[in-house]
């Protein structure tokens, strides 16, 4: 049986036009445009993207990335939990929450 990826929110970034942005990737991670559009070019893809408000770009292989905005824009990046870190975030989570409020 498959184990379901899971993935956490790890930065949401507003973007003024044409302003840039170096991303280092890391295999999995997901790039989510939720307002406007952007330029993608990635280090040894023959091919730049153009993702807009909705899509999705999953980085394969730890390579560096430059974004550039068209327009305003603003994206999300969803790194994959590595085995374990959900039940690590929930435990801490109700470590520090009064037992009446524990999920």
């Amino acid at each position: 049986m498959n184990e379901i990826q899971q993935y956490i929110v790890t930065r949401t970034i507003c973007l003024d036009h044409e302003q840039l942005l170096l991303l280092e990737g890391k295999p999995g991670t997901r790039l989510r445009v939720i307002h406007g559009g952007i330029w993608l070019t990635t280090d040894n893809e023959l091919r730049d993207q153009f993702p807009r408000t909705g899509d999705e770009v999953v980085i394969k292989a730890h390579r560096r990335s430059i974004i550039e905005s068209i327009g305003k824009s603003t994206i999300e990046l969803l790194e994959p939990l590595r085995g374990g870190t959900l039940k690590r975030l929930v435990a801490a989570l109700r470590r520090r929450l009064p037992a009446e409020q524990a999920l």
